[in-house]
């Protein structure tokens, strides 16, 4: 029988092994495979054990057969790798490098948490997969599978890599729970100093929880392609207290939420499909998302700066931004690229609680038969019959401009005609065109058309500029 760590001859290493299989790492693993333990650059850990492969955890440095283990050897490997990290080569600096942590093919059974917590300063903390269809971490008890352990102030000012695998739960699995967890509050050591980057993780099972990942107290947290199609109540990621967010590619998708993100500087989404999920803003100082398919709304529960949405699509009954919130909320300024309505009517804001300061709205396309349901915008009836169409192409705090459009016109009293603009200027407002035969002034809150008294119908346009 063999032991954790032995060296076997390369032939029947690579015959008996579990990952004697092609896979971006086989040429790697293959080289290294006849040395020890301590030996390598790397740990490996392995899903199958000598009951599958007839070696001890498959020829693995940990897996199923290391001793004690309730979690097929991931908690050891951590340990290991903690207590074997060499000195980050600046002399004095006080930190540690770890070797990364390999998990091979395979489906890990994990039977209780993993807990992060080592006793020098890690500054790389490091554990990835073979691919998303290849690598599979099972849990099924109601807590977080992986957690560093906040109070700890060893994993500090590091950069922090899970990827390449596809966490799955279990029915066992509740609300409050995520996959990877890591939450600093304000009296930690580590607050707001480390780097989270997530490669290609793949949560597509069904999942109670409270998401994919649970990361507060962060100074930045990159996701790369993440695919949540399922992952808990907030989908890919729930974070609070973190200054920077970016998720470049992937799909995200949650029960019923894509994301939630509170107190942070800067969100972006860039190349990622969220499938108009939607998600939950508040007090967000800037967020960029580059394509968004509404199907739910984005719920402003605190204040936004500068929401930038450059392609917005809705195809069926849909609003955008609403807000969970029983207080007011503003958000400084909206910018939407392009809007596309192909069908049914997209209403722009769900609640009277929220306040836009400016908005700017480049290009729309609205379908025949669709509608768009905008602050910036407005139809009102003539005294007598015909439509006055208004929309501000421009809605920024030193400059407004607002297209009117007269449709068949038509006021037989004697009566002028008030009609207000669908937001207010703030100090001017000056009509600079009007080609539609008619007397029209113009105050902060909207126009008066002067009446001709007469049953004629008038068509035409007024352009009012101010700030």
């Amino acid at each position: 029988m063999g032991q954790i760590g032995q060296v076997y001859p390369p032939g029947k290493f690579v015959a008996q092994s579990a990952y004697s299989y092609p896979n971006p790492f086989g040429q790697l693993i293959g080289t290294w495979s006849g040395l020890a333990l301590s030996s390598k650059p790397f740990i490996t850990v392995s899903a199958v054990g000598e009951a599958e492969t007839g070696i001890i955890n498959g020829g693995a440095d940990f897996g199923p057969d290391t001793p004690g283990t309730q979690t097929c050897g991931i908690q050891e490997a951590w340990d290991y790798a903690f207590s074997t990290a060499k000195p980050y080569p600046i002399e004095g600096s006080g930190n540690y490098w770890m070797k990364p942590i390999l998990l091979l093919e395979g489906v890990f059974i994990i039977k209780q948490k993993i807990v992060l917590s080592p006793s020098i300063r890690i500054v790389n903390p490091k554990m990835i997969g073979m691919g998303t269809m290849s690598t599979y971490v099972y849990w099924d008890f109601n807590d977080n599978c992986i957690e560093i352990d906040h109070t700890n102030g060893n994993i500090r000012y590091s950069s922090i890599e899970i990827g390449y695998m596809q966490p799955q739960a279990g029915s066992n699995v509740g609300a409050g729970t995520a996959f990877f967890a890591a939450n600093y509050v304000s009296s930690d050591p580590s607050y707001q100093t480390n780097v989270f980057q997530s490669y290609d993780l793949d949560f597509s099972n069904q999942f109670s929880g409270n998401a994919m990942l649970s990361l507060t107290g962060f100074q930045k947290i990159i996701l790369y392609n993440p695919q949540a199609y399922s992952g808990g109540v907030y989908g890919a990621l729930y974070t609070e207290n973190t200054r920077y967010v970016s998720v470049l590619g992937g799909y995200m998708w949650g029960q019923p939420y894509a994301f939630y993100v509170n107190n942070v500087e800067s969100l972006v989404i860039y190349g990622s499909n969220t499938g108009g999920a939607g998600g939950v803003l508040s007090n967000v100082d800037y967020v960029y998302i580059d394509n968004y398919d509404v199907a739910d709304e984005l719920q402003i529960n605190g204040n936004v700066g500068y929401i930038h949405l450059d392609n917005v699509n809705a195809s069926f009954n849909v609003t955008l931004l609403n807000t969970q919130s029983s207080s007011a909320v503003t958000i400084d300024k909206l910018k939407i690229d392009r809007l596309h309505v192909t069908a049914g009517t997209f209403t722009l804001l769900g609640s009277n609680l929220i306040t836009i300061n400016r908005i700017l709205i480049e290009s729309r396309d609205i379908a025949s038969g669709a509608t768009a349901v905008l602050p910036t915008t407005s139809i009102q009836g003539a005294t007598t019959s015909g439509l006055v169409y208004m929309w501000f192409t421009e809605y920024e705090e030193s400059y407004k401009k607002l297209i009117i459009n007269l449709a068949s016109y038509e006021n037989d009293t004697s009566t002028n005609q008030t009609l207000n603009f669908p937001l207010p200027f703030r100090y001017n407002a000056i009509i600079v065109a009007n080609n539609t035969g008619l007397t029209i002034t113009a105050s902060l809150t909207g126009i008066t058309i002067t009446s001709p008294n007469n049953t004629s119908q008038y068509t035409g346009i007024v352009i009012v500029e101010g700030d």
